[in-house]
């Protein structure tokens, strides 16, 4: 995903993502070529017509009227047809940001128009400071005295819904470059599902990831100041140039178990997994049972293979449970059955369990192991 390069700077940078209903960052993404960015960053192209038909604007009383939900409702219309205007404080200054009634404020885009991040929604306890100001009302037809800003979709708007910059009043039929003036314009609105691609005008996707890896081309930014130069084949000195490259280890094993889980617990991808079998031993007690789960532990350990035992003095249950909990991705079980020859073989991923004999136990585990994902 292009991604913000923040505070290490550089030219460029990709973060590698995991998509995940848990994930801290938004993503939005194509599935018809290969364009993905993190939020902060995406770029889109409208998927929906943005105001109606070009007609005379009229002020219409709308008592209480304050959320777009609800003026959209109260005027038979939609949120497609509704300027959005959201308040904030730059510095000690009221800004007026203007965006469609079905998108959200992209704050960090805003923070790149603006060049500071120091600004904030406006509070109720600042809106005295501003008495030009008519929060809930506030629309950009007649607005004097305030900082104001457009997201690029007002431009050419018509037929739209605003406020009136009266208590209990918008206007209808609002149209840009007749009624007002879409400026200074910035892309500052989030996308939304549906929204078209700026590389293929596919469809855009949007969904919550976990940022696992990140890469920055830094360039010479760090070399230059300081001087940091090689010898290049030219005899000439230059400067080295860098890149930066991080994988996030410790949330890797999180972000696995996020993608590999059932209702049981874990469910270990085999690659990853922190041992590749669980050898459950039901009747610990039993001397056969426990001489065959040594064994087993034995064999394993003489192929390479690293075994956990369960040999407790707990009920089956909680041992089945237990094993399925900590998900490794092939279970031997040694019970009841041992009194034929044989073993429970339960492959994690897919719950299928097959007897095997004991002494085609490792056989069998290797071919679980194999068809494992």
């Amino acid at each position: 995903m292009e991604a913000s390069t923040g505070l290490i700077g550089g030219s460029a940078s990709h973060e590698f993502m995991v998509i995940s209903e848990v994930g801290e960052d938004i993503l939005v993404y194509c599935e018809n070529c290969e364009y993905g960015a993190n939020a902060e960053l995406e770029m889109h192209g409208p998927g929906r017509a943005f105001g109606g038909e070009s007609r005379s604007i009229e002020e219409v009383k709308t008592p209480g009227m304050i959320t777009i939900d609800d003026v959209a409702g109260f005027l038979d219309t939609t949120c497609d047809g509704v300027l959005k205007c959201v308040l904030y404080v730059v510095g000690n200054e009221a800004l007026a940001v203007f965006v469609p009634g079905y998108r959200e404020v992209s704050e960090a885009k805003l923070m790149t128009a603006l060049g500071t991040d120091e600004f904030h929604v406006m509070r109720d306890d600042e809106r005295d400071l501003y008495p030009t100001i008519t929060p809930g009302y506030t629309g950009p037809v007649g607005l004097e005295g305030v900082r104001v800003l457009f997201d690029a979709e007002a431009r050419g708007a018509r037929g739209l819904v605003c406020g009136a910059n009266k208590l209990d009043y918008h206007y209808t039929g609002v149209e840009e470059g007749r009624d007002f003036t879409a400026e200074p314009v910035a892309d500052i609105a989030g996308a939304v599902e549906g929204d078209l691609c700026p590389r293929c005008d596919g469809i855009l996707k949007i969904a919550r990831g976990i940022e696992i890896g990140h890469i920055f081309k830094l360039g010479t930014k760090y070399t230059d100041p300081l001087k940091v130069e090689f010898t290049g084949e030219d005899g000439a000195l230059h400067p080295v140039i860098m890149g930066t490259y991080g994988i996030g280890t410790s949330r890797m094993l999180q972000t696995i178990v996020e993608q590999h889980n059932d209702e049981g617990g874990i469910s270990w991808p085999k690659a990853v997994a922190p041992l590749p079998v669980q050898i459950v031993v039901v009747g610990p007690g039993r001397p056969d049972q426990a001489e065959a789960a040594d064994r087993l532990e034995r064999e394993l350990a003489a192929r390479g293979y690293q075994a956990l035992v369960d040999d407790r003095e707990v009920s089956p249950g909680v041992k089945f449970n237990d094993a399925d909990l900590i998900g490794l991705p092939v279970q031997i079980v040694v019970g009841k059955k041992l009194a034929d020859g044989k073993v429970d073989l339960k492959t994690r991923h897919t719950g299928e369990r097959r007897d095997v004999a004991l002494e085609e136990a490792l056989e069998g585990f290797e071919r679980a192991l194999a068809e494992a994902p």
